[in-house]
């Protein structure tokens, strides 16, 4: 999976789909779960293309796997049936954070990992805002420890009649 992370939020985002997809029962040692990890990781990087899943989501999957994009879709359609039938789908909703399935709706595969993708860009765009305010925050203390600092208080050269003991 590190081959397509470019930098390390991309690993945190990864580990968060493959935890997601485990919690909702996708076998880890099948295709289709490293399949639908990186479907969800590369429909997160082109979200204004999230309804177009099956023309360039698969087709870049397909690409990193070299294989067909209809192998890849077939492959994550089974998989996502084997859990909704052997599954809960309580746990479905539970994981996506809505109550958008029903018990007896089956969910499509475009609109599976088009809500999977935007959970964990909202995710994402939460953790990027926290550390962009935890930077503003180190930068600020630093400021204040160079005006602080005591060593570099001894270098302003004062008049001698203002330093007293």
């Amino acid at each position: 999976m590190n081959r397509v992370c470019k930098n390390n939020l991309d690993m945190i985002c990864l580990n968060a789909i493959a935890a997601d997809l485990s919690q909702i029962g996708f076998s880890k040692n099948s295709k289709a779960y490293t399949y639908m990890c990186h479907a969800i990781f590369f429909a997160m990087q082109d979200c204004n293309n999230l309804y177009s899943i099956s023309a360039k989501v698969f087709t870049k999957v397909a690409q990193f796997y070299n294989t067909k994009p209809a192998n890849i879709e077939k492959t994550c359609r089974h998989a996502l049936d084997t859990v909704y039938f052997d599954g809960n789908i309580c746990r479905v909703n539970d994981v996506l954070g809505i109550k958008y399935l029903k018990q007896y709706e089956k969910p499509h595969l475009t609109t599976f990992i088009s809500l999977l993708a935007e959970k964990h860009v909202i995710k994402l765009n939460k953790l990027i805002l926290s550390r962009q305010k935890k930077r503003k925050l180190f930068k600020s203390t630093l400021k204040t420890k160079e005006v602080l600092n005591p060593f570099k208080m001894i270098l302003i050269k004062k008049p001698s009649h203002e330093l007293s003991l």
